[in-house]
């Protein structure tokens, strides 16, 4: 597991490093910067919390023209690195959601793909704003939505929380709330 989390790190912060070199921001966004799974103020119901959730770290920045980039990264439960990555508005399209496996196909391709129109991927995402500090989201996989997501920032900025609430495809209720502390 230790490989997999010094992977993780160096992969944000060479993105970080790219960002903050290459891209002027719209202003600022009170979700910018980096963040940590806190898995002790966490629940997940039903559970248990997925073994990913331990060394997750989440990085969001504003971009030029209205657009964002998330990246996520985080070790599986193999210990082997994961991540996503899109570029998204907060307007309620679909967005494409890049991980090791959808650029692992662009790469081995024969063909070029393009990343910005979701060549190799299965995964989309759709974001808006709700308020200031509350954002929703909802992942798609081959088409199939997941439930969406609340993201709410605390009164302080040092923490925002992620909501999950409804009925799985099994039927269960869920009701997953995993806090995220602000580490820059």
């Amino acid at each position: 597991m230790v490989r997999g989390a010094m992977l993780v790190v160096l992969f944000l912060e060479v993105v970080s490093f790219s960002l903050s070199r290459g891209v002027a921001g719209q202003g600022p966004d009170p979700f910018a910067g980096t963040w940590r799974a806190n898995p002790a103020r966490s629940t997940w119901s039903p559970g248990p919390a997925p073994a990913e959730i331990q060394l997750a770290v989440r990085q969001f920045s504003a971009l030029e023209d209205g657009w964002y980039l998330y990246i996520g990264a985080g070790v599986d439960a193999q210990g082997g690195p994961n991540f996503q990555v899109v570029r998204y508005r907060m307007d309620g399209q679909r967005y494409p959601v890049h991980n090791q496996v959808s650029i692992t196909r662009m790469v081995t391709a024969s063909q070029p793909t393009n990343m910005a129109a979701g060549a190799g991927t299965t995964i989309m995402r759709s974001y808006r704003r709700i308020d200031a500090r509350t954002v929703e989201y909802t992942s798609y996989t081959d088409g199939v939505a997941s439930l969406p997501t609340v993201r709410s920032l605390a009164p302080d900025g040092m923490s925002y929380t992620d909501t999950t609430r409804g009925t799985n495809p099994q039927g269960q209720a869920v009701n997953n709330v995993v806090v995220f502390d602000k580490v820059r």
